[in-house]
């Protein structure tokens, strides 16, 4: 990751903007460069942890923006105060467990009519990466004694569609790119649809499945016959075939981290691609390996099938979602631990008396 310098932003911030316009824009800025430091939610050592917690960064310098709510919000702060706008961080007890006596923090700032209006910059990090509709900017949080929808102002939805045209979040098409779930799912996650869907519109998508499989005399097909094939698939093919459609609609963001990738690509499985038998199918693994200052993780996928279960790797460096043999996820999971203490690949009663 590249190091910014965060006093930058100012320099596109429009003087005829409002205050609110001009809080998001810089809300905006600050999600699309930093990411969140993993290592607080990951790591086991305390000198660390305290150390990312306690981190200040000075905006007018050269820093590696991996940072959590408590430097990302104090960012937030100093910016709004060089443009005079009032703000104040507001925090409470954190729900991260892994140290003790550390807070979250979010952020209230007031427009021209001293309107109090909440934010959480560190929430809505990927969703601002990805160009989706923002959840914490002038909404609301319970947890946040100050942050409950009775004590700061609501921006409607229409209205923050308006502040996202005028400051350039979103562009001429006025559409987030969340709506492209909801877009696809009619077709591809309805599972009455799916097959519908192949034997119309990918037929493409299945003949490239079927490559990669080695089907063969796979070239003499015809369309039909394929359409045929499509009728029988099982459901590990379908899961499959819908893991690869996944992967065409995650965008490549260089300056996301392993939280802002895991919550995006979850977000586009849930909302856009499984229904909501296959949903209960996989289980989510975060595997973990610590050194030092450093903490990899990997976020593996378990789709639970017989006769033996899918393993998908999510790759960071392509964004996409990368089909593991069982092989692979064994190296993982002897080199990695999940974060929950759960084994990736399970032994069965035979092996367990191989291995005796």
């Amino acid at each position: 990751m590249k190091e910014i310098r965060y006093a930058d932003i100012l320099n596109g911030i429009d003087e005829s903007w409002s205050i609110k316009e001009k809080a998001k824009y810089i809300y905006w800025q600050i999600c699309k460069v930093s990411s969140y430091d993993e290592r607080l939610i990951y790591s086991k050592n305390p000198q660390l942890l305290q150390s990312i917690y306690n981190k200040t960064v000075s905006v007018d310098e050269y820093t590696e923006p991996k940072l959590i709510c408590r430097a990302l919000c104090s960012v937030y702060s100093e910016l709004l105060n060089r443009l005079g706008i009032k703000n104040k961080l507001i925090s409470k007890p954190s729900s991260i467990k892994s140290i003790t006596n550390i807070e979250d923090f979010a952020l209230i700032f007031y427009d021209e009519e001293n309107n109090p209006y909440f934010t959480a910059v560190a929430a809505d990090l990927q969703r601002c990466k990805y160009g989706m509709k923002t959840n914490f900017f002038g909404g609301c949080d319970s947890n946040y004694q100050e942050g409950t929808r009775n004590k700061v102002v609501i921006i409607k939805s229409y209205e923050q569609k308006e502040i996202d045209k005028k400051i350039g979040y979103i562009g001429k098409s006025e559409i987030y790119s969340d709506l492209i779930f909801d877009l696809i799912q009619g077709d591809i996650k309805q599972k009455n649809e799916f097959k519908k869907f192949l034997s119309e519109s990918g037929l493409h998508v299945v003949r490239d499945y079927l490559r990669d499989k080695k089907y063969p005399n796979l070239d003499s097909l015809t369309d039909d016959e394929i359409r045929g094939i499509i009728n029988n698939l099982s459901l590990p093919d379908i899961i499959k075939i819908k893991m690869r459609l996944a992967n065409t609609v995650i965008t490549k963001d260089d300056s996301s981290g392993p939280i802002e990738n895991k919550k995006y690509s979850i977000s586009l499985l849930k909302r856009g691609i499984l229904n909501k038998s296959e949903q209960k199918l996989y289980d989510s693994f975060d595997m973990i390996k610590e050194s030092d200052s450093q903490v990899k993780v990997l976020s593996v996928l378990r789709f639970n099938l017989n006769p033996e279960p899918i393993y998908y790797l999510y790759s960071q460096d392509t964004q996409q979602y990368v089909l593991l043999s069982i092989e692979d996820a064994l190296l993982i999971d002897r080199d990695y631990k999940d974060k929950n203490g759960r084994k990736l690949v399970e032994s069965t009663i035979d092996d367990e008396e191989q291995e005796r």
